[in-house]
């Protein structure tokens, strides 16, 4: 076989690599319990410009079930503003202090009947993973930002996998926002070191604006980032690029 000397030529391929970001302004409608709203001192209001959220569609001391037909019975009559882009399902806090919960008939399947709800309407739903919270007494408890490991479990075993399993059932998978997860990689002298108000709680679950605009910040965040991945994406001068570099590859072949 004959050898031909070719010079060697070296082409750089132009790759990105992108999260899958929304640029379109968000307006969401905030469903939850007294951490999403009823007024704009929760997280919902610490939502920021240009971006909103409306904290009158959250009830404190609602559970999912409660709170899953409510917002299906809101979106057949109309309640829910038409320039709504997304729409979050933020219960939970309520749900996990309960040990006799029915996990099924109480909180997966009225979550996934909201869900399906939302998406028929034209909607964009935002699941949220609720946060952990400490124990209390009916006096406040002393030992302020002492762990209440029976909930974290709760959260761990029950409620983060249903969440996303929701989720995973829809292509592409829907949006989770786990605030559980964001709040398990913040220091605890951080978020809770030692005393109510001194960091992000105010109390054993509602937070100080601190840790509502860390809540803020995460669902915006989490929605804009998209669900999956990040993907490669080339840019106009990389695909020029990787043509050129097909046909040197081609040509040396050919020359072999």
């Amino acid at each position: 076989m004959r050898q031909f000397a070719a010079p060697v030529t070296f082409w750089f391929l132009i790759v990105s690599i992108a999260p899958q970001v929304s640029a379109m302004d968000l307006v969401i409608a905030g469903y939850g319990d007294s951490l999403t709203g009823d007024t704009n001192s929760k997280w919902c209001g610490h939502v920021q410009a240009p971006d909103a959220c409306d904290p009158t569609h959250a009830i404190p001391g609602e559970r999912t079930q409660d709170g899953s037909a409510r917002l299906i019975a809101d979106l057949a009559v109309g309640a829910v503003d038409a320039n709504t882009t997304h729409i979050a399902l933020a219960w939970g806090a309520n749900d996990i202090r309960r040990s006799d919960l029915d996990w099924n008939a109480d909180f997966e399947q009225p979550l996934r009947d909201a869900v399906n709800a939302v998406l028929e309407a034209g909607f964009k739903p935002v699941l949220v993973v609720t946060l952990d919270q400490y124990k209390v007494t009916p006096t406040q408890s002393p030992i302020e930002c002492d762990p209440f490991p029976d909930l974290q479990a709760r959260l761990d075993a029950e409620f983060s996998p249903r969440i996303y399993d929701i989720s995973n059932d829809y292509s592409p998978p829907l949006a989770v926002v786990d605030l559980n997860a964001a709040y398990d990689a913040i220091p605890e002298s951080v978020k809770c070191p030692g005393a109510w108000h001194s960091g992000y709680y105010a109390d054993h679950v509602h937070q100080t604006d601190a840790g509502y605009q860390f809540m803020a910040d995460a669902v915006v965040a989490d929605i804009r980032l998209g669900p999956g991945p990040s993907v490669p994406s080339l840019s106009p001068l990389g695909i020029a690029l990787l043509w050129g570099l097909l046909g040197v590859v081609g040509l040396q072949r050919l020359r072999a």
